[in-house]
């Protein structure tokens, strides 16, 4: 890590300089120093655009959880994924039935598992950057809100996540469609009655149910609470991405004065002495690498970058 003293300053005898590691053979890496000693003021530069962009990591991890956790699900009641299955009346006959059905509820349960984390470290990082009375913070909220009242399928999934943490799996079994001899798909089912009537406490909430037929389609459900999410997501990429130009902008000045690619992954090695061994040194990584991720992430969500 960077050498600070207490005061949050560097050290007067701490020599800075950057690199990069290289292949020198199949085996083997090597630290490439650029010739310049890196000067106080990039390392001041560095150190604070690592603040800054750690600060939003959570926000981007949480939501790549989620949107992979979805996919996953998407993945298992796939066309594909059935093909591998056996012809239908040895599936429909046999134990494979419960463990496809296993498999698809834990893919569920994952889903529902993480939305809230995402929730909770969306709204954290807008307030890293927005007061709690600012016009994007009400702004973002509001979208929030109008999500959940206008989407039966966002508020049954939030209720669902709470009967997962509290009770039970919400899964009472898989639809399964044959075409031709084929098994199709495996999708997902809640059975209203028994959710209404297990014992658990859903305090004043039931009245969700009424927009959802006895049994409940929870793929249709799933993929409508994903929409709603991804839209949340994006809304707090706009409020939040005049940050991350300027953190590259800040961090490519320094890439530049020293003579980096942009897609090198950068490190700072410090040193106590000016010339010391290598395995003596402290590194970090310049947080480059993590902008290009949070890029790709954005991108891959469908979010036109402006």
């Amino acid at each position: 890590m960077l050498s600070f003293n207490k005061k949050g300053n560097i050290e007067v005898n701490d020599f800075f300089k950057l690199g990069v590691y290289e292949k020198i053979d199949e085996d083997h890496i090597a630290p490439s120093l650029n010739t310049r000693k890196l000067s106080a003021n990039d390392v001041e530069i560095i150190k604070s655009e690592n603040g800054n962009i750690f600060k939003y990591s959570d926000f981007f991890y949480t939501w790549m959880v989620f949107h992979d956790n979805y996919n996953d699900y998407k993945r298992g009641i796939s066309p594909e994924e059935n093909s591998k299955l056996n012809d239908h009346y040895s599936y429909l006959l046999s134990s494979e039935q419960f463990f496809k059905s296993s498999s698809i509820a834990k893919h569920v349960a994952n889903m529902l598992s993480s939305f809230f984390p995402f929730l909770e470290t969306s709204a954290r990082a807008l307030r890293s950057k927005y007061k709690k009375e600012s016009k994007e913070m009400k702004e973002w909220d509001n979208l929030r809100r109008d999500l959940y009242s206008e989407n039966p399928e966002y508020q049954l999934c939030y209720e669902l996540r709470n009967y997962l943490q509290h009770y039970s799996l919400p899964l009472a079994g898989t639809n399964v469609e044959i075409d031709g001899g084929d098994l199709k798909s495996t999708r997902p089912y809640a059975d209203k009655e028994h959710l209404l009537s297990c014992g658990y406490d859903w305090k004043n909430k039931k009245d969700i149910f009424e927009n959802f037929d006895d049994k409940i389609n929870l793929d249709s459900v799933l993929d409508k609470f994903y929409l709603c999410l991804k839209t949340l997501f994006h809304k707090t990429i706009e409020l939040i991405y005049e940050d991350i130009k300027k953190f590259e902008l800040h961090l490519q000045s320094v890439y530049f004065k020293y003579g980096f690619r942009t897609d090198e992954d950068v490190i700072i090695f410090k040193f106590e002495e000016e010339f010391q061994n290598f395995n003596d040194a402290d590194i970090e990584f310049i947080p480059m690498y993590t902008l290009r991720s949070f890029k790709k992430i954005i991108e891959g969500s469908g979010y036109e970058i402006q």
